[in-house]
C-alpha cells in the first residue's frame, strides 16, 4: 500500500518523474529508462524504428569571431531548448536568455542599450495554433520589467543604475513566482499523471523486449500501431498522429482559411510590436516544419495546408523569418529522426548555421547604422 501511495505521489509531479528517470539512467542496468530513445519509438515500440537521438553527430558551434556584442533572447519549444540551449552555439553572443513556450514562459526585460539586443521567436509548426490561440499567454510573453520607486541612492550610484538593479530583482522574483505557481498547478491538476505512472512503473530496459514483441505482433499480424503514431507510406518513418489528424489543431492537413491565417499573423505581429516597443534591435521568427509537411505533403491523398509557407511569405507578417523550409525540402529524411517528432542533429546543425549567419549580419547592420 505504501509503495503504491509513493508511486502515486511521485507521479503527481512531472519534475520528480524526470528526476526519477534520470536516477535510473545513472548506471547501465536492466532498470535503465528507455526515455533516451526517440519519442515516437517509445510510443510505438516497433523494433524496426528503434533509434537513439545520439545516432547522428553532435551539433557543433559555428566558427565565428569573438565579437560578443549580442544579448540573445529566445522564446521557443523543444526544437531549440532540447538541442541548442547553450550560449556557446551562437555567434557573437554575450548573454543568452531562454523561456519555454511548453511551460508558458515569459520574459521580463531590461535591455542593455550597449549591446545588440536580438529576439528569436521559434515555433514548431504543430505548436503554432495551439499556442497562439491562448492570447492570455502570447500577448504577454514579453514584458518590460516593472520600475518600482527608487529611493536611498548611495554614493557612487545613479538613479538609473539603482533602477536597473531593482528591475532585475523584481523580474527574477516574478519569474520565480510564476515558475513555482506553474509547478504547484501541475501537481494539483496534472493531466499527465497516467503517463507518469506508466513511466515510473514500466519504463525500464527490462521490459523493452516485451513491449517490442507485443507491438510487433499487433503491427505485423493485425496492422495495428499505437494511437499516437502514424507510419509513412514507404514504411521508413514514424509521424506524430496529431500532425496528421485533421481534427487536431496540430495537423498539417487541417484546412486553414485566409481569415484564420490573418488571425495567426495578427498574433505574431502583436509579439513583434511589443518587442519593438521594448527596444529590441533585431527580431526574428523561425518556424520548424513538422516532418510530414516536408516528407509527405500528400499523405494518403490529403493535401498539406502549407501553413509555414503561407505565414512566412505573407506581406502582412512583420517578422523577419529564418526560413529553413527550402533546405529541409532538399535534405528530406536526412533532416529528421525516423522515429522522433523532432529534427535530428543534421537538421539542427543546418538551422544553427543559417541563424548564426543572420546573427553575424545583425552585427554588421548595427555597426553600419551607428556610423
Amino acid at each position: 500500500m505504501l509503495v503504491c501511495l509513493a508511486l502515486y505521489v511521485l507521479s503527481l509531479s512531472n519534475g520528480l518523474t524526470v528526476k526519477f528517470t534520470n536516477l535510473k539512467n545513472r548506471k547501465a542496468s536492466i532498470v535503465n529508462s528507455d526515455t533516451e530513445m526517440s519519442d515516437l519509438y517509445r510510443f510505438s515500440y516497433l523494433s524496426k524504428f528503434r533509434e537513439s537521438p545520439t545516432s547522428t553527430p553532435k551539433v557543433v558551434a559555428t566558427k565565428c569571431d569573438n565579437n560578443a556584442q549580442i544579448d540573445l533572447y529566445q522564446v521557443g519549444d523543444s526544437y531549440i531548448w532540447k538541442y541548442l540551449n547553450n550560449r556557446a552555439y551562437y555567434c557573437n553572443v554575450n548573454k543568452s536568455t531562454m523561456v519555454k513556450t511548453n511551460n508558458k514562459g515569459k520574459l521580463y526585460l531590461n535591455l542593455d542599450s550597449s549591446k545588440v539586443n536580438v529576439l528569436l521567436v521559434e515555433f514548431a509548426e504543430r505548436n503554432i495554433i495551439r499556442i497562439l490561440q491562448d492570447t492570455g499567454y502570447t500577448y504577454h510573453i514579453l514584458n518590460k520589467a516593472n520600475n518600482p520607486a527608487v529611493s536611498g541612492i548611495v554614493k557612487g550610484e545613479t538613479r538609473e543604475s539603482i533602477s536597473v538593479k531593482a528591475n532585475s530583482k523584481w523580474a527574477k522574483f516574478k519569474s520565480k513566482f510564476e515558475t513555482v505557481s506553474n509547478d504547484v498547478s501541475d501537481v494539483l491538476f496534472n493531466s499527465h499523471i497516467n503517463t507518469n505512472i506508466e513511466l515510473n512503473l514500466w519504463n525500464m530496459a527490462l521490459f523493452s523486449p516485451i513491449k517490442e514483441f507485443k507491438a510487433n505482433v499487433n503491427y505485423y499480424l493485425f496492422g495495428s500501431v499505437d494511437k499516437d503514431v502514424r507510419i509513412s507510406s514507404n514504411q521508413k518513418q514514424l509521424y506524430l498522429a496529431s500532425t496528421i489528424d485533421t481534427l487536431s489543431n496540430e495537423s498539417s492537413f487541417q484546412r486553414i482559411s485566409d481569415a484564420k491565417l490573418d488571425t495567426l499573423i495578427n498574433s505574431f505581429n502583436v509579439i513583434y510590436q511589443q518587442a519593438k516597443a521594448i527596444g529590441f534591435n533585431k527580431i526574428y521568427l523561425s518556424i520548424i516544419p513538422s516532418p510530414v509537411s516536408v516528407l509527405e505533403p500528400r499523405y494518403q491523398g490529403m493535401q498539406y495546408n502549407y501553413l509555414v509557407d503561407r505565414l512566412q511569405k505573407s506581406q502582412k507578417l512583420q517578422f523577419q523569418c529564418i526560413d529553413i523550409m527550402p533546405e529541409f525540402r532538399q535534405l528530406q529524411e536526412k533532416a529528421y529522426f525516423k522515429a522522433d517528432s523532432h529534427w535530428n542533429n543534421y537538421g539542427a546543425q543546418l538551422w544553427l548555421n543559417k541563424f548564426n549567419n543572420v546573427l553575424q549580419q545583425s552585427i554588421k547592420e548595427q555597426d553600419n547604422s551607428s556610423n
